[in-house]
């Protein structure tokens, strides 16, 4: 089950880092060192709230418990 959550999750944090990185090059920051564990403690918990039930419900429909 961990294999298709952790990739979705990977997957959407490093979108919103992607995205944060454009923006902040976009202003004039230095992307790499302005980042710090705050932001990324953000961009999980968003990415986390953008799994869906049904990615969840899938990964359990794999796993071949819930026959």
């Amino acid at each position: 089950m961990d294999q298709g959550v952790i990739a979705a999750l990977k997957c959407r944090i490093s979108t919103r880092k992607v995205n944060e990185m454009l923006v902040r090059g976009l202003a004039g920051h230095r992307t790499f060192k302005s980042i710090d564990v705050g932001d990324a403690l953000l961009w999980a918990d968003g990415a986390w709230a953008d799994i869906s039930e049904e990615t969840l419900a899938n990964c359990w429909r794999k796993t071949g418990l819930l026959s």
